[in-house]
């Protein structure tokens, strides 16, 4: 393809696209997640590691 119609001519490159076949899916820190869609879902396990490991502790007796 070319775009442009004066001075020599230039490419235009597509960038790849993901998959559209059902189901969407989108790639975790772990895996592949099925359930991420339209911001609902699981949080990837490396997420949620850094996320308790930076909350305070409670000490229970």
């Amino acid at each position: 393809m070319y775009a442009g119609t004066r001075g020599p001519p230039k490419i235009v490159r597509r960038r790849p696209t993901l998959p559209q076949g059902p189901p969407c899916s989108t790639i975790g820190a772990l895996r592949l997640s099925f359930r991420v869609r339209n911001g609902t879902g699981r949080f990837p396990h490396a997420m949620t590691t850094e996320t308790l490991s930076d909350s305070p502790h409670e000490v229970r007796s």
